[in-house]
């Protein structure tokens, strides 16, 4: 399991939430995503002290010589990474996880589609920071992040370069205004949906069930059966 790091105001980069990739021919494909993390956040101080714990708990005093450590990188300075301004002043951590990430919205509860997620986005995660191989066999030997869990924080400007769709399109000539939420749409009578009358009253529309011309029924004296019911049965 490793040692677990929460992370606050990460932007996600090469999200591959929705659909486990796998980066090299012959890997098992694994969700996952590239984290943002501003080089001041507590969480990189955490990180690196997990790591060392991680090393020592695995292999003690007798560390191999050739430990990769977890794949966090300088977006300052990493050729691989300095090049888009976006990674200046984070460091970039590598995330994966061969089990579907569970996405949490900004309300804490409720579950979103992974899609929520984009190139951009920012999100706090939980990570696991581990050391591998568990069964101390493998030839590759060092650290790595689990991606754990993420939550949706707020939405960025888009780091892939693809445009909200909503700035795209016009609206449609004649379609009818957009439902606010919790308000039943009107349901159109012979195709036409009906307009209010400018200066009109609006009018309740009738309970289910009730005719609109029914007459009020009349109370009935008490011990009195109701009209049309015969004596007996009352």
């Amino acid at each position: 399991m490793g040692i677990r790091i929460k992370i606050m105001g990460a932007r996600i980069s090469y999200p591959h939430l929705a659909t486990p990739r796998a980066v090299q021919v012959g890997d098992t494909p694994k969700y996952g995503a590239a984290l943002l993390v501003p080089k001041n956040n507590p969480a990189i101080a955490e990180i690196l002290a997990a790591e060392v714990a991680e090393r020592g708990a695995k292999w003690g005093a007798n560390q191999p010589p050739t430990l990769k450590p977890v794949p966090m990188y300088d977006g300052d300075t990493d050729p691989k990474y300095n090049t888009e301004v976006a990674n200046h002043g984070h460091m970039i951590l590598s995330c994966n996880s061969p089990d579907a990430v569970p996405v949490i919205g900004a309300d804490g509860a409720t579950h979103q589609d992974p899609a929520v997620l984009y190139a951009g986005s920012y999100a706090n995660a939980f990570v696991d920071v581990y050391a591998y191989p568990k069964d101390g066999q493998g030839l590759s030997k060092g650290c790595a992040f689990g991606l754990t869990a993420l939550q949706f924080a707020m939405d960025g400007e888009r780091l892939d370069g693809r445009p909200d769709a909503t700035t795209l399109f016009d609206a449609v000539a004649g379609a009818p205004p957009p439902i606010a939420a919790g308000v039943a749409p009107v349901q159109p009578v012979g195709g036409v949906v009906p307009q209010p009358v400018p200066g009109s009253i609006p009018v309740a529309p009738p309970v289910v069930g009730v005719p609109p011309t029914a007459a009020p029924v009349a109370a009935q004296p008490a011990g009195v059966p109701p009209v049309g019911v015969p004596s007996f049965l009352g």
